[in-house]
This record gives structure tokens, sequence and C-alpha cells, in this order.
């Protein structure tokens, strides 16, 4: 198969122009290096970046088109490229007859779709994550028109396949509400092997001494539904309770002056440290400092986070949210009903001082779940040929 892709850069400018291995976006990266090492499987991808015009090849020949639009605000230049990448794209159908499919990422998938139609080539469209279904569920219709259009337009008007990370927020529910004869595969990601080993070789948290200081972490972007100001809620119900605790929150956003406001409003400066990202690469290290990571979010936890955590062992303080008690419960983590605080605390205290299995039994349900990158890949590749 040889790929037509339209794509975002996805933050993924240190690799892609500067040649360092990158700090985000794993699902994406591993695509990209999974397709231009193969012996059958080829691509052309266009993306659009505000400064540089570059070409990166890859060994079988495969090139990612960097083109420059020179507009200046982030989410003006994401819509902008709409139109200007379905022209790249379509420049390069008409140098190349041999592209099998065009393959669209995020709202690149409504481009694909078009180009889909127009050159009567497959299409498909890739997903990771959406909150669509949960804004849908809550009647957040402005929002749905504005903020989701274009996923409302794949969802009213899919590709031939639509592949969507499986993290828990529930794409498949509101495309199969919308156009229930579309074909969509909810897939999880997968994991670097070496990274697997890495974290595998941690040793689990068997225990937590309530007299020793208990760390805990939170690693997401700050933004409204990822909830770390309930994990302030719990840190500060437990300093309140004797407990010697401390919280490092990883991550940047828009809602950083917002937690930083109520750090020092539940008077927690000298538990709470927000630290920015971490590189991927570093994710091992950062862990084994930790005994108990958090995930909170409103709308999905099963993300790549949460799976490093848990297959480095650590204590998951999570909540039942979208399909997040599919994997996680309480007989591998202490899982959260909804924003009942006081109720998680207590659970959590109850864990002190005695022997703990639910880090190694999340560790395990991980293990037995996740692919490495290549299989993950290989069966995707896989459903695409048979369509």
């Amino acid at each position: 198969m040889k790929f037509l892709i339209v794509s975002d850069m996805f933050s993924l400018d240190s690799w892609l122009i500067e040649g360092k291995d990158p700090e985000i976006m794993p699902a994406v990266y591993e695509f990209y290096t999974y397709l231009g090492n193969h012996n059958e499987h080829t691509f052309d991808a266009v993306i659009a970046h505000p400064t540089i015009n570059k070409v990166v090849e890859f060994p079988n020949g495969s090139k990612i088109y960097i083109h420059k639009l020179s507009v200046p605000f982030h989410y003006i230049r994401k819509f902008t490229s709409l139109r200007f990448l379905k022209k790249k794209a379509k420049e390069l159908l008409k140098e190349n007859q041999d592209y099998t499919h065009v393959y669209g990422m995020t709202i690149y998938a409504n481009v694909a779709r078009e180009i889909g139609v127009e050159y009567q080539l497959p299409s498909i469209g890739r997903l990771f994550g959406s909150l669509i279904w949960d804004v849908l569920q809550k009647g957040q219709w402005l929002k749905s028109k504005t903020r989701f259009h274009y996923q409302m337009r794949e969802i009213k008007t899919p590709c031939d396949l639509t592949i969507c990370t499986e993290d828990g927020t529930e794409f498949d529910k509101a495309i199969n509400k919308y156009s229930p004869e579309s074909k969509v595969y909810m897939m999880y990601n997968g994991i670097n092997p070496t990274l697997r080993e890495k974290l595998n070789s941690i040793s689990t948290i068997s225990s937590i001494d309530s007299s020793k200081k208990i760390r805990f972490c939170f690693i997401a972007r700050l933004t409204y539904w990822k909830r770390q100001d309930l994990a302030l809620d719990i840190i500060y119900k437990l300093k309140h309770k004797g407990l010697n605790v401390s919280l490092d929150i990883f991550g940047r956003g828009e809602t950083e002056s917002k937690l930083r406001s109520k750090i020092k409003d539940l008077d927690l400066s000298k538990e709470v440290t927000i630290k920015g990202s971490i590189p991927h690469d570093k994710m091992p290290s950062v862990l084994s400092q930790y005994q108990v990571a958090m995930f909170l979010y409103d709308a999905s936890n099963l993300g790549n986070a949460m799976w490093e955590a848990s297959l480095s062992g650590r204590l998951i303080f999570t909540r039942d949210t979208g399909k997040t008690a599919n994997l996680f419960t309480r007989s591998n983590s202490i899982i959260m009903s909804g924003e009942n605080t006081n109720k998680a605390v207590d659970d959590f205290i109850q864990l002190l001082d005695s022997d703990l299995t639910l880090p190694q039994s999340s560790r395990n349900k991980i293990n037995s779940l996740l692919p490495n990158w290549e299989d993950r890949l290989e069966f995707e590749m896989t459903i695409i040929s048979s369509r």
C-alpha cells in the first residue's frame, strides 16, 4: 500500500526539523517510523509549518513534505491549513498515480474524505481520542458546532474507515449514533518495547508508610477536563488528616494560572509543585520517584501516561469516567466515583501500612493488553488492507 497522508505537525518539530527524539505524540512518531522503514508500505505526507519548508525522507523512500504557511496564530493556521494542504496533496496526486489510500489525521480526516471521493481512493480518518461524545451527552451544542466542528463533520460524513485511539473518550458511541453504517475501529495505543522493559524493571510499590512522605504525581496537559483541581482537593484533605504528602504536576497548558491560584488559596505551596513537561524518554526515571500516579480526567483516563504509570508499578489513583472502569477497578487501583474526593481519600488511607497488591495487578493487566508498537501498527495495516 502507498498512503497519501494529510497531517498536523503535532508539536513534533524537535523530531521532524531538528532530528531529535520527540517528546510527545509517540503514536504519530511510531506510525511514520514504522511506515518509513517498511518493505511493502510507503507514504507521502503533507504538513504545514509557520516558518519552515523541508522534506524529511525515510529509508524506503517515503517522504514528509513540510510546507511553510505564514499564518501567525496556531488555531488560525490550523484551519487555514485545511484548504492549503488539500491543494498540496492534490499536487502530489497529479504527479503520482500509485497512491492506494488517502489518510487524514484528526481534522484532516475531512480533507482525506473529500480527496478520496474526488479521486476514487479509499479514505481513512485517524483520530487520537475525542471529547465529542462527552460534549454531545452534556448537550453542549454550541461547542459541538464551533470547537468540535470538524469532528462533527467526520461523524456525520465519515471516511470509508475511521480508526480512533481507544482512550476512553467513547468516539465510537458518537459516530455510531450519527452514522450507524460507518466502519469504526477503536484501538489501544502501543508501546515501545524498550520503554516497556525499562518500566517493568522498576520495583512495584508494595506498601506505603504513613509515617513518611507520600509522593503523588499527575502527568497531563494542564487543561480544564484533566481535572488537576481534584488532585489539589485530595492533597489538601490528606494534609489536614495529618499525612505528610506532596504532589508534583507535570504538564503545560491554559489552566496553569488557575491551578497556581488554587494552590495558593489552599495553602499548598510547600506540598504542590508544577514542573512543566517531561521528555518521553525520561518517563521511567521520573515515575520511579513516586508512589502514586493520579489520573482524574472528566472524559478519559486511558492514555499513554496511565499505561506507563501502570507498567512502572505505581499505585493508580483514578476516576470512573468514560471507559476507565473497563480496565481499572477497585481490584487494581483506587477508583473514585464522580467528584467524591472524601470517599477517595478514605479509600486511600485504608491502604496505608499494609501489603499492596493493586500496583502489581494493574501492571499485569496493562502488560497483557498493550501491544508493542510494531504489532499494533501491523494490525492497523491488516484492517486497512482488508477494506
